[in-house]
């Protein structure tokens, strides 16, 4: 077969083998017809020629991801789920329900803080710097001048083409989690789930490069339509992540950020109303609206994911310091990580318990991954958790080698005749800091 027809040839499998948003055709189709100048930004990576479709069958491009590799369909909506795709809000009833949900939250904090801390209004080109350019600082208005801008992009959600710098990152929506929240992944197997919030993007926003949280996020276009380039979170990937948040925390010049020419196995695609997209925790990310579009999104962290998240917390401290009250957000998630802790340790998720697990312990499971990985990550818990947590947890990993069967060790079989007086005193000098 000669090589202009192999080409046609390949081409007609792509397209008859992938649909819908997945394909570089649709990729390169919704990129020619958006009139922001920061298309040609993805249009670049596309000729690169390192940029796959994201239902692509190349082999190298699914194993650098891995189990990470992100999908994308209706199905895994939770607002198909909830009405098997025949009822779908409208622009128009959306923005009547997030009017009302942004209304009510005020109605709620207007005696605190106004709900500042609830929702933000972001101005998408303008950030400032401040103590030394230790910090990144959204632009964030007087209380009437924020309200007015939210109500003004949340009321222009009806019209596809709406500009505006602002955009809104996470609103939360009782009335969506209400009537949607119900068709969200369950089960016991989960260590926590979010509700429901949306995100407002108007048409022609630019996000630049940034990465999925540590929770497997699940998010649906409701109205709109946005292009996604994601990255595996391969350990060159965040390196070269790291390096960025930490070369803009110093000059807090965005160009910084500008590195996803560099970055590894990143695949393309068109997201559309209906369809979710389910992404893996650390995935970097470019994304641009070709329409105002609105995004519902929620996450979860299954307890089976947890040991991978705890290897990745020194790449998560490198992008704490590029965010607004950076302190707050270490200790929240601080809270948050000891809570889970506790929950492994105490075998929420196995089938057996503390007492009845001997040192030849051999059942996968995220008790198994943290006891006989504990060493590997311990650094990067010890430096996120308080003064008093490190101490409780202290005492919860010794009491925890105590009073498992026989007198080894969990950790790494080290003998303890008598373990009440000396596995203290092993795990202080073999396992602690």
């Amino acid at each position: 077969m000669s090589t202009a027809k192999s080409k046609k040839a390949k081409s007609n499998r792509e397209k008859s083998s992938v649909s819908g948003g997945g394909t570089l055709v649709a990729v390169r189709a919704e990129l020619a017809a958006c009139s922001s100048p920061d298309a040609q930004i993805f249009v670049t990576l596309l000729e690169s020629g390192n940029i796959a479709a994201a239902r692509t069958e190349n082999k190298a491009t699914r194993e650098r991801f891995g189990d990470a590799y992100p999908s994308m369909g209706k199905k895994t909506s939770p607002f198909f789920a909830a009405h098997k795709g025949d009822s779908w809000p409208t622009a128009e009833e959306l923005r009547d329900m997030l009017l009302k949900d942004y209304r009510d939250i005020y109605d709620e904090t207007e005696e605190g803080n106004d709900g500042e801390d609830v929702v933000h209004v972001h101005d998408a080109d303008r950030e400032e710097c401040r103590d030394g350019g230790r910090e990144k600082r959204a632009a964030v208005q007087e209380k009437t001048s924020r309200q007015r801008d939210a109500v003004q992009l949340l009321t222009n959600i009806t019209s596809p083409t709406y500009t505006t710098r602002n955009l809104i990152l996470s609103i939360p929506s009782p009335l969506l989690e209400e009537s949607f929240g119900v068709a969200k992944e369950q089960g016991g197997h989960l260590l926590s789930s979010s509700d429901l919030s949306c995100t407002i993007l108007p048409c022609n926003t630019y996000l630049r490069l940034q990465h999925f949280n540590e929770g497997t996020t699940v998010s649906t276009v409701l109205s709109g339509s946005i292009i996604h380039i994601i990255w595996p979170p391969t350990e060159g990937n965040l390196a070269l992540l790291s390096q960025a948040y930490e070369t803009y925390v110093v000059s807090c010049d965005p160009v910084a950020m500008d590195i996803s020419q560099h970055l590894e196995g990143g695949i393309a695609m068109v997201q559309r109303p209906g369809e979710a997209l389910r992404v893996s925790p650390f995935c970097p990310v470019l994304t641009l609206t070709t329409a105002t579009t609105v995004l519902a999104t929620y996450t979860t962290v299954p307890a089976s994911s947890f040991y991978s998240i705890l290897t990745r917390l020194p790449f998560l401290t490198h992008w704490w310091a590029t965010e607004l009250d950076s302190f707050l957000k270490r200790a929240a998630f601080g809270t948050a990580l000891m809570a889970c802790l506790v929950r492994i340790m105490d075998c929420e998720f196995e089938t057996y318990t503390v007492k009845t697990v001997r040192q030849e312990l051999d059942t996968p499971g995220p008790f198994f991954d943290l006891v006989k990985g504990w060493d590997g990550v311990k650094k990067g818990v010890l430096e996120i958790l308080s003064k008093e947590q490190k101490a409780a947890l202290q005492k919860k990993w010794q009491g925890l080698l105590i009073r498992s069967i026989g007198k080894n060790c969990l950790m790494c079989g080290h003998v303890c005749h008598t373990k009440s007086k000396e596995m203290p005193k092993h795990f202080m000098e073999a396992h602690w800091l």
